[in-house]
């Protein structure tokens, strides 16, 4: 007796008849073509995202008959749209030939037990993609499993390019409709950056989640004109035609250019001030930036005589406190340190004798 799930239809299919799904949003943009081969998309799967490690569980505790996958029929084969981890591993332990070459990549699959290769998986069989929208939004996005941050966004940015409705979307997805814009927009920058400006943008994508934090700053949206979510227009690209050298700018300040080179973020609470540096009317900022790969220096630069003198009055007092800490530890105390204390002190001594002859 057949049963109905998310309108489709449940059946037990036979494991050769199910294929890989070459419009997964997890898969690169290289491997997104109708013309990837299976083993290709399945070495791909199984290499960035660890379809060993299902495999491994499959193999020792059996295949799990209550999480079935979900596949559309297309000319007499099914396209599996939710469960393509799950299909790599069992592809894996079943085709000798796909098993193979997934040993040459990984070697401990060489380790796991085998599978027959007509063994019936349980599936359920809908006719159109849309009807596991909601389930592969609320599972990747707002669920259990969610996919890396460019996979969510790619996920978004196709469901917004079908319906034309942000509002829709986010409901599907379980996010508010201020988050998806924001994601929509940050996938399409992405875009415009790749094909419009071409930019290298594989570093953004493999850290999306740091670029759209970056772009939930005013200040740095503003430094490459990216629109605020509410004004975010599917019809056109986000970013104005003049934009380039900035938007590429601010990938390198985020992620550092092909050699790894101009990146200043080493952490994401360092966000807000490189939006403070960018924002920086004078441009002496962002030159500074340039010049020295230091976001401290770039704010120092931008300081008035009172705010510097401030800005260095803190760190000697930070560097105080470390030899502090030090001394306290037990460590050397050397003449060179003695010294420099001894300057200190002087140096501090004529300051106060400045301050109270200003006083009188």
């Amino acid at each position: 007796m057949t049963q109905v799930a998310i309108g489709g239809e449940f059946s037990n299919v036979q494991l050769s008849r199910l294929d890989l799904d070459w419009r997964n949003p997890r898969l690169s943009d290289r491997m997104r073509r109708d013309d990837s081969t299976q083993q290709a998309l399945a070495l791909y799967i199984d290499k960035h995202h660890d379809a060993f490690r299902v495999a491994q569980s499959i193999d020792k505790h059996g295949y799990f008959v209550s999480e079935p996958l979900i596949a559309l029929l297309v000319e007499r084969r099914y396209v599996v749209v939710e469960g393509n981890r799950r299909l790599v591993a069992l592809k894996g332990l079943s085709d000798p030939q796909l098993r193979s070459s997934l040993e040459a990549q990984t070697p401990a699959w060489a380790r796991l037990g085998t599978l027959p290769s007509d063994i019936d998986i349980p599936v359920v069989i809908v006719s159109e993609r849309d009807q596991v929208d909601a389930l592969l939004g609320f599972r990747h996005i707002s669920g259990i499993e969610p996919w890396d941050p460019f996979a969510q966004a790619r996920y978004i940015y196709e469901l917004v390019d079908r319906i034309q409705d942000f509002a829709a979307v986010a409901q599907i997805v379980g996010r508010s409709e201020t988050e998806v814009r924001s994601m929509y927009r940050d996938h399409d920058i992405v875009e415009q950056a790749k094909t419009q400006f071409e930019l290298d943008t594989s570093r953004v994508e493999s850290s999306f989640g740091v670029f759209n934090a970056a772009m939930g700053h005013v200040k740095i949206r503003s430094y490459i004109g990216a629109p605020a979510p509410r004004e975010v227009d599917p019809e056109t690209y986000p970013l104005p035609d003049d934009s380039k050298q900035n938007v590429k700018r601010l990938f390198e300040y985020l992620f550092g250019d092909e050699r790894g080179r101009g990146r200043v973020i080493t952490d994401s609470r360092q966000i807000r001030t490189l939006a403070q540096v960018l924002a920086d009317e004078s441009g002496e900022a962002e030159r500074a930036l340039r010049k020295t790969n230091d976001l401290a220096a770039a704010i120092d630069a931008t300081a008035t005589p009172d705010e510097g003198a401030r800005l260095q009055m803190q760190k000697a007092i930070r560097a105080l406190r470390a030899v502090e800490a030090h001394i306290e530890a037990g460590g050397e105390f050397s003449s060179a340190l003695q010294s420099l204390i001894d300057e200190c002190q002087s140096s501090l001594a004529a300051v106060r004798e400045a301050l109270d002859r200003v006083r009188r």
